[in-house]
């Protein structure tokens, strides 16, 4: 599995592990948040589509396919966040298909950046996601407002600095201190 077919860095499952949820006995069906999107019919039915898709992979532990548009659009529901998305919406804040495929953009650029940062060392990156939607379409007062007090609440976190200069992530470096035990414990556990 892919993140774009720009890149060829794999996605690793452990990445990916709040999404691919061990296998529960009774996973809840998925239930649209999105009848009231103003987006085109055809891009709400895609959202809707995606959306259902990742719900049954997560039911089933499979592998979620990032390729291709559809796949792109996958990634950027997940960057920006189900539960989110929904909070969102009760607001009565409509995302765009254009904002969805950039917050999949940003993420891809986010991952290569903390590969490039970390290597093979453990890294992890922020996504500014209000950014992302500033950036992409018009937005309410309440979200402008929601934003500044998201990063008010960061504190004097180097992520915190990155958004207020208006980057849409910041990567860091596990800190060496607290790499070298999980190592330890890799290797003991795969040895």
């Amino acid at each position: 599995m892919y993140i774009n077919s720009i890149s060829s860095a794999p996605i690793s499952k452990k990445a990916f592990s709040e999404y691919i949820p061990a296998k529960t006995a009774d996973p809840e069906p998925y239930q649209s948040n999105f009848s009231d999107v103003s987006i085109s019919a055809e891009g709400q039915s895609r959202i809707e589509r995606e959306l259902q898709n990742m719900s049954s992979a997560k039911a089933s532990n499979e592998l979620i396919d990032f390729r291709g548009r559809e796949g792109q659009i996958r990634l950027g529901l997940m960057a920006l966040g189900q539960d989110q998305i929904s909070q969102w919406q009760e607001q009565g804040l409509e995302l765009s298909e254009e904002t969805i495929l950039a917050a999949a953009a940003t993420f891809n650029d986010a991952f290569q950046s903390m590969q490039a940062l970390t290597g093979s060392d453990a890294g992890s990156f922020a996504l500014n996601k209000h950014q992302i939607v500033m950036n992409s379409q018009n937005v309410p007062d309440w979200f402008v407002e929601e934003y500044q007090q998201q990063i008010e609440m960061m504190g004097a976190s180097d992520a915190a600095k990155a958004f207020k200069q208006g980057e849409l992530y910041s990567v860091a470096e596990i800190n060496k201190i607290r790499q070298q035990p999980m190592k330890q414990f890799l290797s003991v556990q795969y040895s």
